[in-house]
C-alpha cells in the first residue's frame, strides 16, 4: 500500500499557542511510545538473509502490513510533529520500495525543518540537536533505506525481468553479482530503460528529483542552525538517488523538431546529430565523442570517464593491429590468430603487421576528407545530455563494428561517472579494499 501524504496538512501549526503540538515522548504518552516501538521492531536490521538452501534473499516485505502501519503513526502525527514519525514512516515507505511516499516523507521533514526549527520535536537540548541529528541520518540507513533504493524496479527486461540500479552496479563491476543473481551489461540494462513507458519513467524520476532536493534542503537547514558540527548531510542517499536519476534522465531524449530550412549557419550534418535518433555515421559518432569529452573536461575534470572518452575517440578509424598497439602494446606481439579446424595454422601479430597495405593511401586521403567533413560537436551542457552522446556513440560502434573496442571503453566511461572517489580508487587499485 502506498504512503499518501498531505504535505500542507502536516506542516500546518497544530494551534496557535503550540504550532508542533506537545512532545509526546517527554510526555510518556503510551500510544507514542508503543506506536514507535511497535514499527521500529519490524525494520530488519540486514536486507539480505539465507534461505534453506544458503542462497542469499532480499527482505521478505509480505510480513508487514503496511497499511495499519501507516495508519497508526499518522495518527500520532495528528497530534504532534514529530520528526522521529516521519523518518518512521520515510524508511517503512523505502523498504516496501515506495519511491514516491518515501519522498513525500522526507519533503515534509524538510519543510518542519525549515519553518519549525526551534519548534519541531524531538526539540533540542541545552542549545544542542545531537538527538534530532542522529534520527535525521537513520534516512540514509543501510538495509532500510540504501539497499531497497538500490532494488527499486526502475524498468523491465523481457529477457531478464526486473531491472534495478543494482542490477547497473553489477554490470559495471562495482559491486559483485551474488550467487544466482543475474548479471547483465550495460546496454541491455539502457535499453530496458528507454523501452519503459514514458510516464512512468517521468514518475520515477520526479521522485528521485524531489529526494536529491530535499537532501540539499536539510543539509542546508541544519548548517545554517547547528554549523558544520551539526550539520546532517545525507551524502550517500543524495547520492545514489542521483546516480538512478541521472540514469533515467539520460534515457529521456528530448525530441527535437526538424530544422526549418531557412537556418542559416548550421550546418546540415550537426541539424541531423541534433536530432532524437541513432547516430548515422563514423563522423557524427566521433563528434558525439568529441563533445561528451568537451564537457568533461571543462565540467568534471576529475572523471576517469573523460580519459576513457578521449581513448575511445583516438580508436575511431584504427586497424585492429594499431589498437592492440595502443590498448595492449606489451602483449601485442604474443598475439596470434589460429586458422583451421586443428588451429595448426598460426598467423603472428609480425606477420600481419608485415601485410603490405596497399590501399593505405586512398584511405588516408578518404580519412582526411571525412575528418575535413565531419560536424562540429554538439555542445553538451549537462552531464545528462554528455552521457546520452557517449551511449549513442557507443551503439553505433556496436552496431557497425562489432569488433571494435570503442564500446567497451564507453560503457566503462558511463560505469565509472557517477561514481564517487572512494569507489574509483576501489577499482583502479583493487588491492585498496583489502589494506
Amino acid at each position: 500500500m502506498p504512503l499518501l501524504l498531505d504535505p500542507s496538512a502536516l506542516t500546518e501549526p497544530l494551534s496557535a499557542e503550540s504550532p508542533c503540538g506537545p512532545d509526546l515522548e517527554d510526555g510518556g504518552d503510551l500510544d507514542f511510545l508503543n506506536g514507535l516501538s511497535h514499527a521500529e521492531g519490524l525494520l530488519p536490521t540486514a536486507f539480505f538473509s539465507r534461505d534453506d538452501e544458503g542462497r542469499p534473499q532480499p527482505f521478505d516485505r509480505s510480513g508487514i502490513d503496511f497499511g495499519r502501519e501507516y495508519k497508526a503513526l499518522l495518527a500520532l502525527l495528528a497530534r504532534t510533529r514529530d520528526i522521529r514519525i516521519l523518518v518512521l514512516l520515510a524508511r517503512l515507505a523505502m523498504l516496501d520500495r515506495d519511491l514516491p511516499g518515501f519522498a513525500g516523507a522526507l519533503g515534509i521533514i524538510a519543510s518542519l525543518l525549515e519553518s519549525r526549527w526551534g519548534e519541531v520535536h524531538p526539540a533540542g537540548e541545552s542549545g544542542g540537536f545531537d538527538l534530532r541529528n542522529a534520527i535525521l541520518h537513520a534516512l540514509e540507513d543501510v538495509p532500510t533505506v540504501i539497499m531497497p533504493l538500490q532494488h527499486v524496479v526502475l524498468a523491465q527486461s523481457r529477457r531478464y525481468g526486473p531491472i534495478t540500479f543494482r542490477s547497473v552496479m553489477v554490470a559495471d563491476g562495482e559491486v559483485p553479482a551474488r550467487e544466482g543473481e543475474p548479471v547483465l551489461d550495460r546496454p541491455g540494462i539502457e535499453r530496458a530503460v528507454e523501452e519503459t513507458e514514458p510516464e512512468a519513467l517521468a514518475a520515477r524520476r520526479d521522485a528521485l528529483a524531489a529526494v536529491t532536493a530535499s537532501v540539499r534542503r536539510i543539509g542546508a537547514v541544519t548548517l545554517a542552525e547547528g554549523g558544520y558540527a551539526g550539520a546532517v548531510g545525507l551524502d550517500r542517499l543524495g547520492g545514489l538517488a542521483g546516480r538512478i536519476h541521472d540514469l533515467l534522465a539520460g534515457a529521456a531524449k528530448p525530441v527535437v523538431e526538424a530544422a526549418e530550412p531557412e537556418q542559416d549557419g548550421v550546418s546540415a550534418p550537426l541539424i541531423a546529430l541534433r536530432q532524437t535518433g541513432p547516430l548515422a555515421t563514423v563522423a557524427q559518432a566521433s563528434a558525439a565523442l568529441a563533445a561528451a569529452g568537451l564537457y568533461l573536461r571543462s565540467r568534471e575534470p576529475s572523471s576517469p570517464a573523460e580519459v576513457l572518452v578521449r581513448q575511445a575517440q583516438m580508436l575511431v578509424g584504427k586497424s585492429f593491429l594499431e589498437v592492440m598497439n595502443i590498448l595492449v602494446p606489451a602483449n601485442a606481439a604474443d598475439a596470434s590468430i589460429a586458422i583451421g579446424a586443428n588451429r595448426a595454422l598460426r598467423l603472428t601479430f609480425d606477420q600481419l603487421a608485415a601485410v603490405p597495405d596497399d590501399a593505405s593511401g586512398g584511405a588516408d586521403q578518404e580519412s582526411e576528407e571525412a575528418d575535413a567533413a565531419s560536424p562540429p560537436p554538439v555542445p553538451a551542457t549537462t552531464r545528462a545530455e554528455a552521457m546520452t552522446l557517449i551511449r549513442d556513440a557507443g551503439a553505433f560502434f556496436r552496431l557497425h563494428e562489432p569488433s571494435s573496442p570503442i564500446p567497451l571503453l564507453l560503457d566503462k566511461a558511463i560505469g565509472m561517472a557517477d561514481r564517487d572517489f572512494l569507489a574509483i580508487l576501489r577499482d583502479v587499485l583493487p588491492d585498496i579494499g583489502s589494506a
